[in-house]
């Protein structure tokens, strides 16, 4: 389910890129704002069991958000930025390293390693931050936790909707002249 999520984000958007058109993020964002929102009423309606317990559908349904997310944003930052695992992140990390302290040794081939991996440590960080008290907050809210992931995929949704699709038909405005 995670490979399917990336294929969604592959087509919505790496393949819009490679063909000169703009991605459409905003369908990207309204299928995880609505896959999320799902998770959350399930949740609530008692759809993936008692909270904490293996449910498949659930699994399945936080692999594709989590493939479609982690493709998305890997896509737009051209691979710099992972958000759903810290695998890639802390590879990159260590090479970086290793670039960063050998850079006189190999003649500035690699000049703005230090702020990326700057950037790097701080997704670790915050991942981790995240890890520890998504943990609490998962453990004391259950599936009301939910509530924040959807919040910030709705809001992205509609941010991307309104940039994309409703200010384009807006008389007047910058992109709808």
């Amino acid at each position: 389910f995670f490979l399917v999520g990336s294929v969604v984000s592959g087509l919505l958007v790496d393949i819009r890129l490679k063909l000169g058109k703009d991605p459409k993020y905003f369908i990207v964002f309204g299928v995880l704002f609505a896959l999320i929102l799902a998770v959350e009423i399930g949740g609530f309606n008692k759809m993936f069991g008692r909270f904490g317990q293996i449910s498949y559908p659930l699994l399945a349904l936080l692999c594709l958000i989590c493939g479609l997310q982690n493709a998305t944003v890997s896509l737009v930052s051209k691979s710099v930025v992972r958000t759903t695992h810290l695998t890639g992140v802390t590879t990159d990390l260590g090479i970086g390293l290793v670039r960063f302290f050998n850079k006189r040794r190999l003649g500035g081939l690699y000049g703005d390693e230090g702020r990326a991996n700057l950037m790097r440590i701080g997704i670790v960080i915050f991942f981790t931050l995240g890890s520890v008290f998504g943990y609490r907050i998962f453990r004391a809210w259950e599936f009301r936790a939910f509530l924040f992931p959807t919040l910030i995929s709705g809001t992205l949704f509609f941010i991307t909707l309104y940039f994309q699709v409703l200010r384009k038909k807006v008389p007047g405005s910058v992109s709808g002249k």
